[in-house]
């Protein structure tokens, strides 16, 4: 399928960075404009929830939804609800904020979904020649959602990443926006999935392990619920810029997940060093960062 719009083939080559052993199901849903409708994304949905009955091994643990539309307030909404049943199956949802800031109530459907994974954009600033601070992009949507909820739950950088383009196999382009952040993000998710999954850690035993409430729903081994990441452990795993308050707000939510501190999350030997690839991320998207005097930057 080919990216038109040049924007799925950044994405991708992200995920594909932070987390290099997952595999990537592609569902197109845009055309070369940009745009789609809210039924060919719920189709998406609805074929990634058939997979795991009918092809489970295809079927995904993440959709990385860099995309978005109105936040309209109505809960019955067919993309939310078709969200909700997703994540009711066990599939971590991940959605970009979106673009609309620096204004409130802009976060759109389906990051609005109280338990859709809402990622927000910020920017890495030099202080000196070895120290770093961050800030929300200007354009970053913030909550509150229409019906009051916190968000956007989490951020990364997304300002002038240098990412893969569909112009050629080894094209480049920077790019900007909550679409870029969410995929950082959404690789992150990947690999605490597969933390858990090496260590082979049941979510309940790991709820349990870390002193919280073990009345949760039943759900698959190896994997933890978006509920319980969002409102148990996000928070632990975050950082936010000097001067703000630690609880989860309608500009940085919790923050930015920081790789030592998803690490420390899952205690023990694991394969996949969490806390240097995530380091290493880091770096690589302040290469791309620094990339903006000399490319032009896109909004996505």
């Amino acid at each position: 399928m080919r990216d038109g719009f040049d924007h799925g083939t950044g994405i991708a080559s992200i995920i594909a960075t932070v987390a290099p052993e997952c595999s990537i199901l592609n569902m197109k849903v845009m055309g070369d404009s940009g745009e789609g409708t809210t039924e060919g994304v719920v189709y998406a949905i609805e074929d990634c929830i058939d997979l795991l009955d009918e092809q489970p091994t295809l079927a995904p643990s993440l959709i990385n939804m860099s995309l978005g539309t109105e936040d309209t307030g109505d809960p019955n909404d067919i993309l939310r609800v078709a969200c909700r049943a997703a994540i009711a199956r066990g599939i971590w949802l991940n959605a970009a904020a979106g673009n609309g800031g620096p204004y409130s109530n802009t976060v759109m459907s389906p990051a609005c979904e109280r338990y859709v994974f809402a990622t927000g954009s910020g920017i890495l600033i030099p202080r000196d020649a070895n120290t770093f601070s961050f800030e929300a992009s200007a354009y970053s949507s913030r909550g509150p959602t229409q019906e009051g909820l916190v968000k956007p739950d989490a951020m990364f950088f997304g300002e002038n990443v240098q990412v893969a383009s569909s112009e050629s196999d080894s094209a480049v382009v920077a790019k900007s926006g909550t679409s870029f952040a969410t995929a950082f993000t959404s690789g992150i998710a990947i690999l605490l999935q597969q933390g858990l999954a090496l260590n082979d850690i049941d979510a309940r035993d790991f709820l349990i392990r870390y002193g919280e409430d073990a009345q949760v729903a039943s759900f698959t081994t190896q994997s933890l619920q978006m509920a319980e990441l969002i409102d148990q452990h996000l928070q632990r795993v975050s950082i936010k810029p000097q001067g703000v308050a630690a609880a989860k707000d309608n500009t940085y939510g919790y923050g930015v997940p920081f790789g030592d501190l998803v690490s420390q999350l899952i205690r023990g030997e694991v394969a996949v060093d969490l806390g240097s690839m995530l380091n290493m991320v880091v770096m690589v998207g302040m290469m791309g960062m620094m990339m903006k005097a000399m490319t032009v930057s896109n909004r996505g």
